[in-house]
């Protein structure tokens, strides 16, 4: 199992908005815990995105807030102690590298982005289900994106299966398909 521990590519400044993140997602899954069980049911219900109210709104049954203010608020809520933590694991060890290349608004508006953007493709192809959906998976998912078409190269020190390794964050593989969106070079290699 690759159990990343962290990135061997260092940062020039301090990642303010990822770790802001990061606690604000702790707060509120603390908080989520303090609560009673019917409490904790109704705040996860209220704030988690929910496909099907969003069919509600179009017909005018459900207000606009209902449907599409989960969008941002689900991003902050967990299911239990190891999505949090994977989450959190990820976004600290790729974070801080977007975050010091892209600056610390545009990181923020890039995560959010991300974040609603998967939850409205969740939404789509899950149009009718009253399932609650949860977790910063998609805005993690768009940062290690970006990570690995920025630092193709990088390279990660891992814990895989009880013995430490160093080897490219996500493979040679992603690398090269990085290569692909830059074609100054690689186009002007396949011409000559």
């Amino acid at each position: 199992m690759f159990i990343p521990l962290k990135d061997l590519n260092p940062r020039r400044g301090y990642p303010i908005v990822n770790t802001t993140l990061i606690l604000i997602n702790v707060l509120v899954f603390f908080y989520q815990y303090t609560l009673s069980p019917q409490a904790f049911k109704i705040f996860m219900t209220a704030n988690a995105t929910v496909p099907a109210r969003f069919p509600a709104w179009f017909s005018g049954h459900a207000p606009f807030e209902v449907a599409f203010l989960p969008l941002l608020t689900s991003m902050f809520l967990h299911a239990g102690i190891m999505h949090i933590a994977g989450n959190m694991l990820f976004l600290w060890i790729f974070g801080d590298n977007v975050e010091d290349f892209y600056g610390h608004f545009t990181y923020l508006f890039f995560y959010l982005v991300c974040g609603v953007g998967s939850g409205l493709l969740h939404v789509f192809f899950n149009l009718n289900s009253a399932v609650p959906a949860m977790g910063a998976s998609g805005a993690i998912s768009g940062v290690m994106g970006a990570y690995v078409l920025l630092y193709p190269r990088s390279r990660t020190q891992s814990n895989a299966l009880g013995h430490e390794q160093i080897h490219h964050a996500l493979g040679e593989p992603v690398a090269h398909f990085s290569r692909l969106l830059r074609p100054a070079e690689v186009w002007g290699q396949v011409v000559l």
